[in-house]
This record gives C-alpha cells, structure tokens and sequence, in this order.
C-alpha cells in the first residue's frame, strides 16, 4: 500500500473515533498509538522501538516524562507530547514543554511532535544542535492531510525512510521561504525607500528627491494594490456572480506574509466576498479574553443601489481559531457559518496577521 493511501485509511478511523477520544488516555489509545505503528511504521509492541513514558532528566533531582520516544536502530529519533482529548487546543505553552523535553534528550537531529490526535505539529533542530525550534516545520490534520509535498515530508519522518539530512534539507528550504515571503509582506505593505527609487527609475530621469520619493510611494501602494485586486480576481471561484473589483484609492490595504489580510483603518477594515473589495465588517476587541470579534454590519442583498441590507451574523475570531486547530475542513468551516470560500480565506488571513493563528495551521483550500 502506498504510504499516501496508508495515512489516509489512519485518517479515516481517526475520524470516525474522534468524538469518543475524550481525554488524553483514551487520544494516545484510539489515536496516537495507531498512528505511530501504522502510519510511522515503529512498532509500539516492541519496547526497543516505542517507549511509553520515557524519562527526560532536566538536572540533579528534576526529572519528567515524554509520551513516547521512537528510537532507529537503538537510537533516540523522536518524542511525542500528547494533549487533552481531540478538542484540546495546542498552544505555546505546550511547545515550550515538549522544547524542555527536546533539551533534555540531548540529542542532534532529534524530532518532536505535539499533537491532540487530529492536529499534528512537528519540530526539529535545523539551525542549533538540541534548541526546537518554536515554529513546527510541517503541520497537519486528519481531516485535511494538506499538500502533496507535506504528505512526501512526513514519508521521510518514518522508519522504512527516515531521513535526516534530507528532512533538515526540506526545513531549509521552507525556512527561507518562509523568510522571502514574510519579507515581501513588509515590502508589499510599507516599499522600502530603495524599492520605491528602483521602480521609479523607469519613469524619472535623474534623482528622485524627498518629495518625489513619497509621491511615487504613493504610486507604487496603488500598484500594489491593483495587481493584486487583479491576481485575487482571477483565483476566485466563477459563480456567475459579477466578480469585478472596484478600484478605491481611499482603501488600503495591507500584506501578510501569505496574502491579503484585513487592515485596520478608522474602526473598519477591507474584505473580499464575492469578488468585491469592500469595508463593511468591523473589530471589536473583547476586554476580558484575547480573542476579537469579527462582525459584518451590513450587505446589500442583491447588489444594487438604494435597496435595503440585510445584517449579517457575528462570527468569533475565537471560534475560528478554534475550529482550525480543531482540524475542521474548510469547507466545514465555510458550510458551519453560512460565509462563501473568499470571505473565509480573508477572515483567516486577518488572524495570521493578528497573530492568532500561523500561516501553517491556513487549510489548504484556503485562498
């Protein structure tokens, strides 16, 4: 069976035990276990190569346990933290506890992995020997096994075809690109004085003095936003809806590092839906928890001028979030609050920009 297909059929039960999997004893029996010797391939029957409970010693008199640890031909390659019951958010606090255990196991190119069961993270070492790095390398879901190359990246976490050098080779690579793109963010949303120089040489001869410099500063936030008002357009869905999108110069916007998010101006902050660019939705900021809401105010029903619009329902960022790291669909997500695909996409892409969520917990059907 190929591994794909293997990962699948894990996925499929995982679901179907998902709602029993309570708490954590019964998460490690009905979930994590299975997973470990059917989809990674150590055999949790053998004591050689699956250790429940191995012992972290963090000094003289402190010691802790792990889950479990995999080892490969005697040798300690992975441990695994497991949390609550599959609704059990995994969270920073968490990563820090699994990064002691990492430390304490004092081994190079070790690889740790936290998970509830249904969501999975994995961490490595790439950069300092022993030290995890925070930001797991590869993020995936029962429900949603994600691209082609994070299901190829997991293959070489397993024992038939561990692969060290070639799974740091793969966290490189994403780190970089990872580091370009979050660059380009800060580009796209605030171009630089040397960017703005560079492309206004192909219009101005000569020096482009202090004035100039913020006029075609100006000129290039328009492009910016112009290209991608365009790029959007043509990567939405055809519903037979008109998908043209308004060019307001009063409206900006700003970049994350993976796409479009929401920015915050005067109370209000810009969306797409319906391939419309638009600022009708609003945050409020609740005082006793670090969630926001996300609420639209008003859309016109039928598209046209001077008819009367219907309010819409208030969606928590918080249960975004939540369903997310949950491992609920995008279309799930889409279907349970009534909101088109690009609407979503948006909504999600605003709390990576607010820090809420990463761009590896984004499903990937989002936009």
């Amino acid at each position: 069976m190929a591994f794909a297909d293997t990962l699948s059929e894990w996925a499929d039960q995982a679901l179907k035990q998902r709602a029993d999997c309570t708490d954590e004893f019964k998460v490690r029996n009905g979930l994590v276990e299975p997973f470990i010797h059917n989809v990674l391939g150590f055999n949790v029957f053998n004591v050689k190569e699956v250790v429940p409970e191995h012992l972290c010693a963090f000094g003289p008199g402190k010691t802790d346990r792990v889950d479990y640890a995999t080892f490969l031909d005697g040798k300690l390659v992975m441990i695994i933290e497991c949390k609550g019951g599959v609704d059990a958010t995994l969270n920073k606090k968490h990563v820090a506890q699994l990064k002691q255990y990492y430390a304490a196991c004092e081994t190079k190119g070790l690889v740790g992995v936290l998970t509830n069961g249904i969501q999975w993270q994995f961490f490595a070492d790439p950069t300092m020997p022993c030290q995890m790095h925070t930001d797991p390398f590869l993020v995936f879901h029962a429900d949603n096994l994600g691209k082609t190359e994070d299901i190829e990246l997991l293959e070489k976490i397993t024992k038939p075809k561990f692969d060290l050098p070639a799974i740091n080779t793969v966290i490189r690579r994403r780190q970089i690109i990872e580091g370009m793109k979050a660059k380009l963010g800060e580009w796209l949303a605030t171009p630089p004085d040397y960017l703005v120089r560079l492309m206004g040489r192909g219009f101005v001869d000569g020096k482009i003095g202090k004035i100039m410099l913020e006029e075609y500063r100006g000129y290039l936030n328009a492009a910016i936003r112009r290209f991608l008002d365009d790029y959007i357009e043509k990567r939405l869905p055809t519903t037979g809806q008109a998908k043209a999108i308004p060019q307001d110069e009063g409206a900006r916007m700003r970049i994350d590092s993976a796409a479009i998010t929401g920015a915050t101006l005067a109370g209000q902050t810009a969306h797409v839906e319906r391939g419309t660019l638009s600022d009708d939705f609003v945050e409020e900021h609740a005082l006793d928890e670090q969630t926001e809401q996300v609420k639209s105010i008003t859309e016109n029903s039928q598209g046209g001028e001077g008819e009367e619009s219907k309010p819409q329902r208030s969606i928590k960022a918080a249960d975004l979030v939540k369903d997310i790291r949950s491992g609920m669909s995008f279309g799930d997500m889409s279907g349970k609050y009534g909101i088109s695909a690009a609407k979503l996409s948006q909504f999600l892409h605003h709390l990576v920009y607010k820090g809420m969520l990463s761009n590896a917990d984004l499903p990937e059907q989002t936009l």
